[in-house]
């Protein structure tokens, strides 16, 4: 019994220490689920921790490239700021050392790169620097670069900026002169830069609200364009009629083709203006003579060229007549040759643009002689010829028109080519009835046979060069012709007849020195034979 007691107590013994054991693990595994719960729930906290700093990091970039941002746009507005403020510097260097050419120079080329187009910095450059870039200009007209980036930087702030305008213009009219933009033109006369930008400053500053130029088509204006229209606005301004025309005649006698030239100065209204002009000066009462004389010479000389005959621009040249024409520019060219007397150039001239008028285009002939017909009589050629009878051009241009206004069918591309001994034979030999150009003709061919005009040819050139021509025979006809007349004064008869006979005697005359002796003798006895037959007849 007791046996079976103890066995019950142990058994017991044992479960509880198995419930214990059990309990224990039970507990074990409670601790490990905690353990895993909480390791879970630190993992979880390290990932919100981890989040966080990622998120915090995200939003320190974030703020860090914002910054940077800020900091850029601080630096351009820096940099913005640091441009405006190069001016005052800039200005204030210039004016400490005003000797300097290299701080000069290189102060233009800043203003000019600061200003251009901003109309901020050149509002900051009106404040004070006007009067120092006048200075650099002034204080250095040998250095070619001041002058050009001078006047460059004048003209681009006087565009669109109406106070600018006003200032500039102030300051030339009381202290500077045109001078400032007129000696840099005139010294540097090859540099295209500097003589746009002068005669753009020149139409700028003009202001003639009538015809004021737009300021857009003044920047295209080409250089020939800009000095026609300142020709244009400035009508009662000798200096500038006289300046345009003289570059003008500087652009057409250079390198370019003439006829380019010519083409875009009648295309923009040129020859209208030049008339204008010369119209407009005449009437001018306070103007002295000698720079009208100037300005008509110029003028002429422009419009010589506009009416000759270039290779290939027959029909331009021909429209450009026709234009003349139609501006009633024949009686101005007249007048200018009758007012003129003294003045060789517009005599040569004239008489020359007359000669180029008349030639290919009847209505401009038959205009011409009725004018000098009615009102200005054949003086107005013959009287140059008479006072400048050593100018070859008169001479030969006189000759020619005498020919083309006797109108007697002669082919005019024939009479451009006549030598001046064969349009006088040729004007002899068409006006038989005209005592007139017999004397005239026979007079001048004597003064060649002398070597009063031709010094580079001798006699024995001349007469060979009257002999080929059929002179012999015109002049015996001439004696003829005149001896017949019944209304010829018997002066004007013997006067005739004794100068034919001069030139006959020149033309069988033996003459020493001469490099062909046997030709000439040959050319001596052919003359004589001539003279017999004549004789006979």
């Amino acid at each position: 019994m007791k046996m079976k007691m103890k066995n019950q107590n142990e058994n017991e013994n044992q479960n509880e220490n198995e419930n214990e054991i059990k309990n224990q693990n039970e507990n074990e595994n409670e601790n490990e689920n905690e353990n895993q719960n909480q390791n879970q729930n630190e993992n979880e906290n390290e990932n919100e921790n981890e989040n966080e700093i990622k998120n915090e990091n995200q939003n320190q970039i974030q703020n860090e490239n914002e910054n940077q941002v800020e900091i850029e746009n601080q630096n351009e507005i820096e940099i913005e700021k640091r441009k405006v403020n190069q001016i005052t510097p800039t200005i204030n260097a210039m004016n400490n050392f005003p000797n300097n050419e290299n701080i000069q120079k290189n102060g233009l080329k800043i203003l000019s790169k600061i200003s251009f187009e901003n109309e901020e910095n050149q509002n900051e450059i009106k404040q004070n620097g006007i009067e120092t870039i006048m200075k650099s200009i002034n204080e250095f007209p040998e250095n070619e670069k001041i002058q050009e980036k001078g006047l460059n930087l004048l003209f681009n702030l006087s565009l669109r900026n109406e106070e600018i305008k006003k200032q500039i213009k102030e300051k030339i009219e009381k202290s500077y002169k045109l001078e400032i933009i007129t000696k840099p033109m005139d010294k540097f006369d090859k540099n295209e830069i500097i003589q746009i930008c002068g005669w753009k400053l020149f139409l700028v500053l003009a202001d003639k609200n009538k015809k004021k130029a737009n300021e857009n088509e003044i920047i295209k204006f080409t250089e020939i364009e800009t000095k026609l229209k300142v020709m244009e606005i400035m009508k009662n301004n000798t200096f500038f009629h006289e300046r345009a025309l003289s570059s003008l005649q500087n652009q057409i006698n250079q390198n370019r083709s003439k006829y380019e030239i010519i083409n875009e100065i009648k295309s923009k209204k040129g020859i209208e203006i030049i008339f204008d002009t010369m119209e407009k000066v005449e009437t001018m009462k306070k103007v002295q003579i000698k720079k009208k004389e100037n300005i008509q010479e110029k003028a002429l000389d422009i419009l010589v060229n506009l009416t000759t005959n270039y290779e290939n621009q027959n029909q331009n040249q021909n429209q450009n007549k026709i234009e003349i024409r139609n501006l009633n520019g024949i009686e101005t060219i007249m007048k200018s040759i009758n007012e003129f007397k003294e003045n060789e150039k517009i005599q040569e001239k004239g008489l020359n643009l007359l000669f180029n008028l008349s030639l290919r285009n009847k209505k401009i002939k038959k205009q011409i002689k009725e004018k000098i017909e009615k009102s200005y009589k054949l003086e107005i050629i013959t009287k140059p010829m008479d006072k400048f009878d050593k100018n070859e051009i008169i001479q030969m241009c006189g000759w020619k028109l005498f020919l083309v206004l006797a109108d007697k069918n002669t082919n005019e591309n024939e009479i451009i080519k006549f030598t001046e001994i064969e349009t006088k034979l040729k004007v002899m030999e068409i006006m038989k009835n005209n005592t007139f150009f017999h004397e005239r003709a026979l007079s001048s061919l004597q003064n060649i046979l002398k070597n009063q005009i031709n010094q580079n040819r001798s006699k024995y050139e001349i007469i060979n060069e009257i002999k080929s021509k059929k002179g012999i025979e015109i002049i015996f006809d001439t004696m003829e012709k005149v001896e017949t007349m019944e209304k010829v004064q018997i002066k004007k008869k013997e006067n005739i007849q004794e100068k034919a006979l001069d030139i006959l005697v020149n033309l069988t005359t033996n003459y020493e020195n001469q490099n062909q002796n046997q030709n000439q003798n040959q050319n001596q006895n052919q003359n004589q034979n001539q003279i017999q037959k004549s004789n006979s007849k």
